[in-house]
């Protein structure tokens, strides 16, 4: 079955009613709300975001 994975807590989206599959969201820690910026900010939501996917794959694959 498939997913629509949504990144943040801001976009607001409605399934249509004939949608297979789930919605997700998937609420990211905002770096710069603790004063990170830059490079540093990019890398903590890249890896935030690989752990999220790796977890997922993980569970895909282990059915």
């Amino acid at each position: 079955m498939w997913g629509t994975f949504l990144l943040g807590a801001d976009d607001q989206v409605e399934m249509p009613a004939d949608a297979q599959g789930s919605l997700e969201r998937w609420v990211t820690d905002e770096p710069s709300e603790c004063g990170i910026e830059g490079l540093e900010r990019m890398c903590l939501v890249r890896d935030d975001i690989d752990s999220r996917v790796q977890t997922l794959v993980s569970e895909l694959t282990s059915t």
